[in-house]
């Protein structure tokens, strides 16, 4: 707005006052002529050249914001600068699957070798299951330089998807996961509100779904319970895995030996039946040995005791360290090999067995081992015991900082959730 058209409007006020019978003279031009107001039209000029701009022509304030070359000028700017907040935005990703940029998925059948420098030749320091993730780091001559769990190493391009691709083939061939969204969510027993409250469920915490509908998911808690959950709430993802690095793969390897020698052990032992009955038929051999069983029948007994009650000198955070060596192994409803296959309960019973602890292959049996605890006072170490309705049915291993390590399901195999991921019935401290 110009300075002259403010200005006669505060005349004409003035012409009014005067009218009014005030007596301000007022010229035909409009401007102010009487010596006595002449402090007032000089107020009035420093206030216009002080806000300038900021007046309309009704005297209102503006309350739109301006455009153009007649936009008001921020602190620190220069005339010449026209930059606007929306040219200094990252443009929008247009990406079908925007959470795999950047990403690169293994496209093979067993497992992708991770090198530690660009070649065939060079030493192998992990693998890349099936399927697994990696955060791509740089591509060049075939091979690609890649980051996924505890490893950063070099796989060749050809055997991996990235970006959309990776999305496509995660949206074919890997489990889809129910993220929580919310602080804390009922899970129901049905597709309804109205439904039975199977349990509560915490925010972050990520489930497999079983099937989806349009405003209903069905999710797996874990290998004993199921229900539904609220579309509204959840975001959807996939069951990625990472590397496993030399280290892992030796650790896994020296498991699978130890249970196979076990197994041989008892096999050696069916196999000697045989013999054992030959030796039976000698009575003056038999006569013998029954003797010499009566006289050592007590330090055999004795030894058997001592053997079942034999424990380590593991602590809490070797028996923790030693469970999340198995996270990502698979879930086989009555196993106990913490490498082919276990279920919970057979999780938590050969943990404690390479510890020399004794534990049932049952959830509810165990939860009458050692000694009960509040689940408030768990410590790493200690089992925590889940269930529907008053019965046990599930356990896991609290490692601490709220997390348990379990053998949650089939689709999910061992893995770390939070203490909550449903509501726990009780807590048992196996050690002394």
């Amino acid at each position: 707005m110009k300075k002259s058209t403010v200005r006669f409007m505060v005349c004409a006020v003035a012409s009014a006052i005067a009218v009014a019978g005030y007596g301000i003279t007022v010229c035909a031009g409009g401007d102010v002529i009487n010596e006595e107001e002449i402090s007032i039209t000089s107020a009035l000029d420093q206030y216009i050249a002080a806000h300038q701009g900021e007046l309309t022509p009704d005297g209102g304030a503006q309350d739109v914001p301006v455009s153009g070359d007649s936009a008001a000028q921020a602190p620190g700017e220069t005339a010449g600068d026209t930059t606007t907040e929306a040219a200094t935005e990252a443009p929008m990703s247009t990406a079908q699957y925007p959470e795999f940029e950047g990403k690169a998925l293994a496209n093979v059948s067993g497992n992708l070798n991770i090198r530690a420098a660009a070649g065939e030749d060079a030493e192998r320091i992990g693998k890349l299951p099936a399927g697994a993730v990696a955060t791509v780091i740089s591509t060049e001559n075939g091979w690609t330089q890649i980051k996924s769990g505890s490893v950063t190493g070099y796989v060749k391009t050809d055997y991996l998807v990235f970006g959309d691709e990776a999305g496509a083939y995660a949206e074919k061939n890997l489990p889809k996961m129910a993220v929580i969204e919310t602080t804390t969510l009922k899970v129901r027993e049905k597709k309804s509100t109205d439904s039975a409250c199977v349990t509560m469920v915490p925010g972050g915490e990520e489930y497999a779904i079983l099937e989806q509908f349009d405003e209903w998911t069905e999710i797996e808690i874990d290998d004993a319970t199921t229900g539904f959950v609220s579309n509204e709430y959840i975001d959807v993802t996939y069951s990625l895995a990472t590397a496993v690095s030399i280290d892992e793969e030796f650790d896994e390897e020296e498991e699978d030996s130890q249970q196979d020698n076990a197994g041989g052990d008892s096999d050696k032992k069916d196999s000697n039946k045989k013999d054992d009955s030959k030796k039976d038929n000698n009575k003056k051999d038999d006569s013998k040995k029954d003797s010499d069983k009566k006289d050592n029948k007590k330090d055999d007994s004795k030894k058997d005791s001592d053997s079942s009650n034999k424990k380590t000198s593991g602590t809490r955070s070797d028996i923790v360290n030693y469970a999340l060596q198995f996270v990502g192994n698979p879930y086989v409803y009555g196993g106990s090999s913490l490498t082919k296959g276990t279920d919970c309960s057979g999780f938590t019973m050969s943990v404690y067995k390479h510890f020399g602890y004794s534990l049932p292959h049952n959830s509810s049996a165990q939860a009458g081992c050692g000694k009960k605890v509040s689940v408030s006072d768990v410590q790493p170490g200690d089992l925590l015991f889940y269930g529907n309705g008053k019965g046990i049915s599930h356990v896991a291993l609290y490692i601490g900082n709220g997390q348990v390590v379990h053998a949650s399901s089939r689709k999910t195999g061992i893995k770390i959730s939070k203490y909550n991921y449903k509501t726990p019935k009780c807590a048992v401290s196996i050690l002394d």
